[in-house]
């Protein structure tokens, strides 16, 4: 039988990580295309919206998967880190 909970927590985890590869792929391309260095295209809002977001997703999918207690009080601290992050980024 299938452990739909385990999907779905996968699921979480790999959408993040291939939501930051493509955001990192693509603002990479368009620094390139911009003339600037990669580091000023990175430190930009949008290309920080997408990183704090996938940081999110992971961060959700590893804490549903942790075993033991206190592997998920790490990854919940570090989905409240990134959603601060994402919300400073708002106020800026």
């Amino acid at each position: 039988m299938i452990d739909w909970y385990k999907v779905l927590v996968a699921v979480l985890w790999i959408f993040g990580a291939a939501l930051l590869l493509a955001g990192f792929s693509y603002h990479y391309w368009l620094a390139g295309e911009m003339g600037i260095k990669v580091k000023e295209q990175l430190d930009r809002p949008p290309f920080l919206r997408i990183m704090y977001l996938s940081f999110i997703l992971i961060g959700l999918g590893l804490a549903g998967s942790s075993v033991r207690w206190w592997e998920t009080a790490v990854w919940i601290v570090f989905i409240i880190f990134n959603i601060i992050n994402i919300f400073q980024l708002k106020n800026e």
